[in-house]
């Protein structure tokens, strides 16, 4: 984002001059800013402040300038001006402050963070993180680069000639005074470390190069293809493939009666610059590893994380390469560390272009045993290039053929799949998650993050996503255990943790459907009416019921087919009603419902189309007469296609809670008897719809409501018709 529109957006709520309101957007003129600026200075600096918000604005847009008077425009440059005036050699000019127009002739609604700096590399990506670290939210950034000439106080002498100098301005969120300290002080730090690591750079990198070339000389115990690997891979990191942050070398000296490694303080260069406050590391660790002649070395070089992570240009923990001395013996004396980021280009590179990694990616290849031309053997070339490259770098060959052969397993049979790594040296598990694309969403990956940070015990996790053209997505994670943690992974009762995780309510109604039904007719059912139920009805429903409710609607043969359900919840029963089309009125149900005895509850209305996959879902309020419980009823009904279209129909559930008199629970009891004869038979000829008595494996009262309403208003003879009031209408 370009400086200018920083200005612009800090007053866009104050109002407009006229003057302004009519700028033309194509097209305009910083004139009326240079008058303005004219009129804040002496005849003998109006050139300097012109010329310095020429720089300023220089890129400005048209349709930034409406949004800022001249005025403000002038007296914004003219401040910065002031404030960039005079700046120590090697030091960071940082001022944080709540802008007035008394004070300062502009205003902002936030917080604004001016930092004149030596131009260098990292500076935007390191003020925004030190401020996400303080969890500080920045709304503009502009960070315009310009030239001053000073003098050896640090006096600006002129503006447009001389060293190049970063000029930002940041709007954050609004500070109290007494924040205000801590937010200064956290960006001087990064700055300060942005300012070690850029000095020290070039003397990082010769020391990468110099390393390449004496590891041709020293005893090292590997053999020469390794030997020229590693040298190799030095060279290619200190060509623009890793960024260097710190460096220190290492002797191996006793303490008490254990060997450690010690720092050679005068050594460190950029963040290790000065005395190493950490303590040594035992040589012992570094052997149980794998790092000497007795366990098999076969690389000179240790890659792996830093417990530290980066404050400048990225994110994450740091990456560390360490060039290990060996004595005649094979025992370690001695190591060489480099503490960076690798670069984007680094991790751009194939595998088969990295040194070091190119030949672990033959190994896996090789020993796969699959061509190279066939299917198979493309597939794991596809997987080692699509691999996270941190796995690459620090995976040993065994732990990479195991991770890709384990990869190429899920192209064959879609699933979920974990993969866990420790580091060599214990400070942190990688974690690989394969599962089904359509299943990943942002809820799943916060689920497992927290899965395995209870699991692992961790303390921090960081997490990375790739999403391609693979039916799988990928989810990386690192895991940091809290120190001190004792872990014994059990990767297979992870992998059951994880299927539970991405298990979603779907999964359980499908299974549920192919128990009842077989798994041909399960997964046909699942498929054309499960994945259509709302999100409403998930909700409310456990997938027991949710597989009866959707049996049902399957089983409808058509309009005029009318499925019931009956069952008993604790004191209750629950009346459930599926049609196609059109929903069931309650104004048509109700009255003959109390007549029978019945009470009713809250009644629910779910609709689902299943071809399109809509499904709608609403309910209102119904007043009830005095002294009633309030039910809710179904006002709004699914669009009814035209039966010539094709479209399939909607089926439509409703489901009522009724106090059934207990005489009326059986299938043909005398109450039934008596309501059909005294209530559904006259309300059948007054309607002129003829009488069918019910089926005597079916309740009588259900049949007479289908067999007689056809959708009709049905009441006993004397029984006035109750009507359904709007909302908020009297009825």
């Amino acid at each position: 984002m370009k400086p200018q529109k920083t200005a612009a957006k800090s007053v866009k709520n104050k109002p407009k001059p006229a003057h302004t309101e009519n700028t033309p957007v194509a097209g305009f003129s910083l004139e009326p800013v240079y008058a303005a600026l004219r009129t804040r200075y002496p005849t003998a600096g109006q050139a300097e402040a012109v010329a310095f918000a020429a720089d300023f604005y220089k890129r400005m847009e048209a349709d930034e300038y409406p949004h800022h008077s001249a005025e403000e425009w002038a007296a914004l440059a003219g401040d910065t001006l002031e404030f960039a005036r005079s700046r120590k050699a090697g030091k960071a000019n940082v001022r944080v402050f709540n802008p007035t127009a008394k004070a300062n002739g502009w205003e902002s609604p936030h917080t604004v963070v001016q930092i004149i700096n030596d131009d260098m590399p990292f500076l935007v990506d390191t003020v925004t993180m030190a401020l996400a670290e303080q969890g500080v939210g920045v709304h503009v950034l502009g960070h315009p680069v310009l030239r001053f000439g000073r003098d050896k106080a640090g006096k600006l002498q002129r503006v447009g000639d001389g060293e190049a100098e970063s000029v930002m301005l940041l709007e954050i969120d609004r500070q109290p005074a007494e924040g205000m300290a801590a937010i200064e002080q956290a960006i001087v730090k990064a700055l300060e470390e942005v300012r070690a690591i850029v000095r020290d750079w070039q003397p990082m990198r010769d020391k990468a190069l110099a390393l390449a070339d004496d590891l041709g000389q020293r005893q090292l115990p590997v053999d020469d293809a390794s030997r020229s690997e590693a040298q190799e891979f030095l060279r290619w990191a200190a060509d623009n493939h890793f960024t260097f942050f710190g460096y220190r070398e290492y002797r191996v000296e006793k303490q008490g009666k254990e060997d450690v490694l010690a720092p050679l303080n005068d050594t460190g260069l950029g963040l290790m610059r000065g005395k190493d406050k950490s303590a040594a590391r035992p040589v012992s660790t570094l052997a149980a590893q794998g790092l000497n002649t007795t366990s098999g070395l076969t690389d000179a070089l240790i890659l792996t994380k830093t417990n530290a992570r980066s404050r400048v240009h990225r994110a994450g923990y740091m990456d560390y390469i360490g060039v290990l001395e060996f004595d005649a013996k094979g025992r370690i004396i001695g190591e060489q560390r480099f503490l960076g980021l690798f670069t984007s280009s680094a991790y751009n590179r194939r595998p088969w272009e990295i040194p070091l990694v190119r030949k672990r990616h033959e190994y896996v290849m090789t020993r796969s045993g699959l061509a190279p031309a066939s299917h198979s053997g493309k597939a794991l070339r596809h997987i080692l290039e699509t691999l996270p490259r941190e796995e690459l770098f620090q995976s040993s060959e065994e732990e990479l053929f195991r991770t890709a052969m384990g990869v190429l397993g899920l192209q064959e049979r879609v699933r979920s799949r974990l993969f866990l790594r420790r580091d060599k040296y214990s400070r942190f598990i990688s974690a690989l998650v394969y599962l089904p694309r359509e299943r990943f969403n942002t809820d799943v990956r916060l689920r497992i993050e927290a899965m395995l940070k209870d699991a692992l015990h961790g303390e921090h996790v960081d997490s990375w996503v790739v999403l391609g053209d693979s039916p799988l997505a990928q989810v990386h994670l690192i895991v940091r255990p809290k120190p001190g943690q004792m872990l014994d992974v059990d990767t297979a009762a992870l992998e059951q943790q994880l299927a539970q995780v991405l298990r979603n309510w779907q999964d359980d109604l499908r299974e549920a459907l192919v128990s009842g039904h077989g798994e041909s007719e399960g997964l046909r059912i699942a498929a054309r009416i499960g994945k259509a139920l709302p999100a409403g009805y998930i909700e409310d429903n456990s997938t027991e019921i949710a597989a009866h409710d959707v049996s049902q609607l399957d089983a409808l043969t058509g309009p005029d087919d009318l499925r019931l359900s009956l069952q008993a919840v604790g004191e209750r029963l629950h009346l459930k009603l599926y049609r196609q089309l059109d929903d069931i009125p309650l104004s048509d149900a109700l009255p003959m419902m109390e007549n029978m005895g019945l009470r009713s509850s809250p009644s629910v209305r779910t609709a689902c189309r299943w071809t399109t996959r809509r499904c709608t879902s609403r309910t209102s309020r119904w007043n009830p007469p005095p002294g009633r419980s309030t039910p809710r009823v179904s006002t709004r009904r699914s669009a009814r296609p035209s039966p010539a279209s094709g479209t399939a129909m909607p089926r439509t559930m409703a489901s009522t809670a009724w106090s059934w008199p207990p005489a009326c629970t059986g299938a043909r009891s005398p109450c039934c008897a008596a309501t059909a004869s005294t209530c559904c038979r006259p309300a059948c000829r007054s309607r002129r719809r003829t009488w069918k008595a019910p089926s005597p494996a079916t309740r009588c009262w259900p049949a007479c409501w289908w067999n007689c309403s056809k959708r009709a208003s049905i009441r006993p003879p004397g029984m006035r018709a109750r009507r359904t009031s709007p909302p908020g209408r009297p009825s």
